[in-house]
């Protein structure tokens, strides 16, 4: 189960534990759509779990759920949860029986598979009836002034650096997607949060293009002077509304 493809490329695990901390949660209303679509719940299967947020919540409705990353110190920073059985392990090679999952998800890192690979895999482990859901948030929105700064500092700082020619707006390729069977029609969602700018901080370093940055420059790209920047824009306002509109690719395995 350990073993990766030498295609593979290993942006978080030097913030594994940093990741575990600072990304934001998927809203309880999005496992709630997904669980009414599966007709049986015996197996779950997380791929790509990063620190496993996703198969905790799905483990509420599954009796297993199988969470699955390439990178070894996500697993290692991963919630520990009953019902929860984590594994390195790559979307192209889960290591799981054939016919034996009711639903697969993949949140916010279809963008890093070999897509034709993962969609055989998907075939192969998924039951008849079983559902493929993916999702990935997109480009935030706090406040106009916050916005406009974030804008030109991803412009003038991280678009360069995003790997693989990865860039900030992931709904145009989830939109894009094309799943192994026809998508179905799904509820609008979005991640909104509520944090102060210091957690934000700590949020944009967990960014695979500021690693990316900070490995060619080898200094933090959010900078002192960038950092006021956002200070100013975001204001007296200790704690504000953080919002992602969620993109969503959902399929039915035909049989």
């Amino acid at each position: 189960m350990s073993s990766k493809p030498s295609d593979f490329h290993d942006c978080f695990s030097t913030q594994a534990a940093a990741y575990a901390r600072f990304r934001p949660h998927y809203p309880d209303e999005l496992y709630d759509f997904l669980n009414s679509l599966c007709e049986v719940r015996d197996l779950a299967w997380d791929c790509a779990t990063g620190n496993g947020q996703a198969a905790v919540a799905l483990s509420k409705f599954f009796k297993q759920v199988v969470a699955t990353d390439a990178s070894t110190e996500q697993i290692r920073h991963a919630l520990p949860c009953p019902g929860v059985t984590f594994k390195v392990a790559t979307a192209e090679q889960s290591g799981l029986s054939d016919a034996s999952v009711d639903l697969i998800t993949v949140a916010t890192a279809a963008h890093w598979f070999d897509q034709q690979r993962f969609f055989s895999e998907a075939a192969r482990v998924l039951k008849p009836k079983g559902v493929l859901a993916i999702w990935s948030y997109g480009f935030m929105a706090i406040a106009p002034g916050v916005d406009a700064v974030l804008k030109e500092f991803h412009e003038q700082v991280l678009a360069k650096h995003w790997p693989m020619g990865i860039l900030a707006d992931l709904p145009k390729f989830y939109r894009g997607l094309q799943l192994p069977w026809p998508r179905l029609k799904t509820p609008e969602f979005k991640l909104e949060i509520h944090r102060d700018i210091e957690w934000w901080f700590e949020h944009i370093r967990t960014w695979s293009a500021t690693q990316a940055a900070i490995r060619a420059t080898g200094s933090d790209p959010l900078s002192p002077a960038w950092e006021q920047r956002f200070r100013d824009a975001w204001g007296p306002v200790k704690v504000r509304t953080i919002s992602w509109p969620l993109s969503l690719a959902i399929a039915l395995k035909s049989k």
